[in-house]
């Protein structure tokens, strides 16, 4: 048995000795060096093909020169002319056709195969190299060469509003989106639906936002601003942290202007306190319940603040407008022609809305203002502002509310506490949802101080619309349901109940405020000769654009939030003294207020018009757009 052991190790060591002798032959040498070489790269191809030409033409002329003769063509036998007449028939294969004689025709084959070979090999590295520069460019890996750019990092359903938004703010900006998922998907998916003119300016990088090689491929340091949104894929905010972190760690916190889409309100408290007040967080849900809350505290305020939030026309914009420095507010409201100012941001940060008309302008000061954009804050005909008559308050108080809230979802709870600041003492709420979606521990009702909810169980939209004194009517998608098409269907087939309902009301007919979570069928939600407003996500999406565009908009926001603060209303030109037909110079300088447009009528269109020239028509019927 021994024996046998050794035979069997000695034949595997045998056999071992030809698999090695195999795999050192000559060949498979070759072979391996080959695939090294391919391995390093095109240049070191392109090299020893260089390397290959050059001894091919060297040995050809050496044989041209030890046996006297020449190709065809050649009246010279020097070294450099033999050189000339070999590399052009590695070069040309047609060079060698007029060859007399075998030994020169034989030599002349040679050289024009190893040309051919050659030309074969670079004509395939070409066409090679070309392909993989077109798939890599197809994958998005190339870095971005732009500046003053946005970049926007995140794939989300709010993209495509956020883009369309950026790019309708700044013409001339191009807008960079990285997200990590395949690119030429996103360019389709993207472009599909973007104006044929802004898809120029929209560039589509692949990379995972939250890693420094994905962030190398934006092109960060020159950008104009930076906007991290909640990837649908990341299923949670501490990815978004995390992006946001590694963005700041790249730029800093005080450098380029950062806008963050988180989660909640204590991600939000964190963030904060580590980056300091710089970045522009944003909760959607919130800003949407806030939203919905200005709209339903006066009937008419829906299109206003539609039309604010829309960077498609006049906006909140801040200035500089070194013209007016040592004038008083008074005059900025007079010196300019195409922007209302309604307040000043002081050279400390400090936002005034609706200041002192006698406030002065110093040095370092910004104006705010409602204009197309912050170039239209141009100095006009300077006028003699008149003798100032005595303010006018407005005498806005908290309105009593009777809302009805149709349906739960997320939002429920903050639209309701939102409500809860602007409301009267004594306003009331009926909460009514379907038994067959929610049970009654899913309505959680925020602690409120001025409303007070009742809670019912209903499925017919129109069941408690009659109940007396009825001011707003708000239809919440469930987004319990299966999908986002099944909520916002069972929402819409709401809303056209409600609709045929209040068709037969007289006026006035209570506001109608209704979500939907697809921004696509914001079409099928048009509530036609109604006071309504639509909550979806492209509002979010609109805030994030316009706090990208001009960061200082979320102080001036916010501000008009507050209850307790000067905010938006609308006033009947009888209050203001206007009682004939005017233009809006004279509307403007009536009273102490910052009037910034004005509201028509339902019969003339019901549509606003901000910052609207001096030499307007301003009718009686017109409600003025004031801060106030």
């Amino acid at each position: 048995m021994v024996a046998r052991q050794r035979t069997t190790v000695d034949a595997g060591g045998s056999m071992g000795s030809t698999a090695r002798s195999a795999a050192r032959s000559v060949r498979n040498r070759v072979r391996y060096r080959f695939d090294r070489l391919l391995s390093r790269g095109s240049w070191a191809v392109l090299l020893w093909l260089g390397i290959i030409t050059f001894v091919v033409v060297i040995i050809s002329a050496a044989l041209l020169a030890i046996t006297g003769v020449t190709f065809a063509g050649s009246e010279d036998n020097s070294a450099l002319e033999d050189f000339w007449q070999s590399l052009i028939r590695v070069l040309d294969s047609g060079t060698m056709a007029g060859d007399v004689g075998w030994g020169r025709r034989i030599l002349a084959l040679i050289v024009t195969l190893t040309g051919l070979l050659i030309a074969g090999t670079l004509i395939g590295l070409i066409a090679a190299g070309v392909e993989r520069r077109v798939e890599r460019l197809r994958q998005g890996r190339s870095i971005v060469v732009e500046s003053d750019h946005y970049v926007v990092l995140g794939w989300s359903e709010r993209l495509r509003v956020v883009i369309d938004q950026l790019a309708a703010a700044e013409p001339n900006a191009s807008v960079v989106v990285l997200a990590d998922r395949d690119a030429s998907a996103m360019d389709d998916d993207l472009r599909s639906g973007l104006d044929a003119a802004l898809g120029q300016r929209l560039v589509v990088r692949s990379g995972d936002p939250r890693l420094p090689s994905g962030l190398e491929l934006t092109n960060l340091e020159e950008a104009r601003s930076i906007v991290v949104l909640a990837d649908d894929a990341w299923g949670g905010g501490t990815s978004v942290v995390t992006t946001m972190l590694m963005v700041g760690r790249r730029v800093g916190f005080d450098g380029v202007p950062i806008v963050v889409e988180v989660p909640d309100d204590a991600t939000r408290e964190k963030l904060r306190r580590a980056t300091g007040p710089s970045v522009r967080t944003v909760i959607v849900a919130e800003a949407a319940s806030r939203l919905a809350t200005l709209v339903g505290r006066q009937s008419g305020l829906s299109e206003v603040l539609e039309a604010l939030v829309d960077a498609r026309g006049p906006g909140i914009n801040v200035a500089v407008v070194p013209e007016l420095i040592g004038s008083s507010f008074g005059d900025a409201v007079l010196g300019l022609d195409e922007a209302r100012p309604i307040g000043v941001i002081g050279a400390s940060d400090e936002l005034m809305l609706n200041p002192p008309a006698g406030r002065v302008l110093e040095a370092g000061d910004r104006l705010v203002t409602v204009a197309a954009d912050s170039g239209a804050a141009v100095v006009g005909e300077r006028r003699v502002p008149p003798a100032p008559d005595e303010p006018l308050r407005l005498g806005v108080h908290p309105t009593a509310m009777r809302l009805l809230v149709i349906g739960w979802d997320r939002i429920a709870s903050n639209l309701l506490a939102e409500f809860d600041r602007f409301a009267a003492a004594g306003s009331t709420a009926i909460v009514q949802y379907d038994a067959t979606l929610q049970t009654p521990d899913d309505i959680v009702v925020p602690p409120t101080t001025n409303i007070e909810v009742a809670v019912h169980v209903g499925s017919d939209p129109a069941e408690r619309l009659r109940d007396a004194g009825i001011t707003a009517v708000v239809l919440l998608a469930d987004d319990e349901l299966s999908s986002a098409d099944a909520a916002d269907g069972r929402t819409l087939l709401d809303l056209a109940l409600l609709e045929r309902e209040l068709a037969t009301w007289e006026s006035p007919t209570p506001q109608l405020i209704v979500q939907l979570l697809d921004d696509d069928r914001s079409a099928l939600a048009e509530m036609a000769g109604l006071d309504g407003f639509l909550i979806s996500e492209g509002v979010g999406s609109a805030l994030i654009a316009q706090l990208a565009d001009v960061p200082e908009r979320q102080d001036i926001f916010q501000r008009l939030y507050d209850p307790e603060r000067a905010s938006i209303h609308l006033v009947s030109c009888g209050r203001l003294g206007i009682d004939a037909p005017a233009t809006w110079s004279p509307a403007r300088i009536r009273r102490r207020h910052s009037p910034s447009g004005c509201s028509r009528p339902r019969e003339r269109g019901r549509r606003p018009v901000l910052s609207p020239p001096l030499n307007a028509d301003v009718e009686p019927s017109d409600l003025i757009v004031v801060v106030g």
